[in-house]
């Protein structure tokens, strides 16, 4: 019984090793996404303000040529 007792003790030490390297990578995972959508957010600001900046000259053009 006592082996059979630290078997078991070993398998739920190796388990939690494994829970807490898969719990160290889910939270570096998720500072990468949070990173990712910053950046995603800042370019895609961008390109609105550049498509914004082309309307307005398009209007702009549309006037100067009617």
């Amino acid at each position: 019984m006592d082996r059979l007792d630290a078997k078991l003790d070993r398998r739920a030490n190796e388990l939690d090793d494994k829970i807490s390297c898969v719990a160290e990578e889910l939270k570096e995972t998720r500072k990468e996404l949070k990173e990712t959508r910053v950046d995603l957010s800042a370019r895609i600001e961008a390109v609105g303000n550049k498509v914004e900046g082309h309307e307005d000259r398009i209007r702009f053009l549309e006037r100067k040529a009617a």
